[in-house]
């Protein structure tokens, strides 16, 4: 089976592979997350609500029903498994999920430690540059945020995040572990006033918000936020208006120390520079329509 990656765009894996069996009867794998081992050209992929492993040839060696994300640790020795399990926390008020330590070839569970969340289910897991620190994101209707754990010892921190509307994004920590950036979604039909129906109006030009970023320091927790425009021409109006694509800004992905690159509802690629503004403006025309794989 064929396997397309959903991230700021979409695009086809190379290869062919075998489904899991609660999925092939679906026309392709919809991928959201993907890790490689370089050591043995083991892939884990993860789809909502499911994560697999598979070898170099396609071969499916794991699955996990109850998967939500994971990452190679010990030079692909082990796994940290994220699964959404939806119960009640022990240590503290929440919801409890779990993230645990496999062993990489028989995948069974090393070390298991609850992750405890203010609601709904845990989406992804995103590294620190030591590889000791990891965020685990959550989301519901509205709010959207992450905690942080400490991998070696599998304990939650009190470092935490919590941002309204929900986003389907991947924060990520600067170069050198100090920041935490996020990406965040403004509201449907950004280019116009209108609440019902904004598919239908064009947009009546000037300065629009179509998102904001957050800055938070990793060891303080201190956060800022920055609103993010784009200026637009009277009369400006996406190509597929009702596609979630145009609602949001993606991102971050660092590319230095202090720089990152985000990308536009348009699907441009946009370079800012730590530390931000207030508002940020982007000083470039954006186009109504994007790239479609679907």
């Amino acid at each position: 089976m064929k396997a397309m990656f959903i991230h700021h765009s979409a695009e086809w894996l190379e290869g062919e592979f075998e489904a899991p069996q609660k999925l092939r009867d679906q026309e392709y794998l919809t991928v959201y997350r993907v890790a490689r081992d370089p050591v043995s050209g083991r892939v884990g992929m993860s789809t909502r609500g499911h994560t697999g492993i598979w070898d170099s040839s396609g071969a499916l060696l794991w699955d996990n029903d109850h998967g939500a994300d994971l990452c190679w640790i010990n030079g692909g020795k082990e796994l940290l498994s994220l699964e959404v399990t939806f119960g009640r926390c022990r240590q503290q008020k929440g919801i409890r999920h779990e993230l645990k330590r496999l062993d990489a070839q028989s995948f069974r569970p090393v070390e298991t430690m609850e992750i405890c969340v203010p609601t709904g289910p845990v989406c992804y897991l995103v590294p620190g540059p030591d590889r000791k620190r990891y965020l685990v994101t959550w989301y519901d209707q509205t709010p959207w945020g992450y905690v942080m754990v400490d991998a070696p010892s599998l304990t939650q921190l009190p470092l935490l995040l919590s941002h309204k509307p929900t986003s389907t994004t991947v924060p990520a920590f600067s170069p050198d572990g100090a920041s935490i950036v996020a990406c965040h979604k403004y509201r449907s039909g950004w280019w116009n006033d209108e609440v019902d129906d904004y598919w239908d109006y064009p947009s009546p030009g000037g300065q629009r918000r179509i998102g904001t970023i957050t800055v938070q320091d990793s060891l303080t927790g201190a956060t800022s936020e920055h609103q993010v425009f784009v200026d637009l021409p009277a009369g400006w109006t996406p190509d597929r208006p009702d596609w979630d694509e145009w609602d949001t800004i993606d991102g971050p992905e660092f590319v230095s120390e202090t720089q990152f690159r985000i990308w536009l509802p348009d699907d441009s690629a946009e370079l800012l520079t730590l530390p931000l503004p207030e508002r940020v403006e982007i000083q470039r025309p954006i186009n109504n329509y994007r790239k479609w794989l679907y």
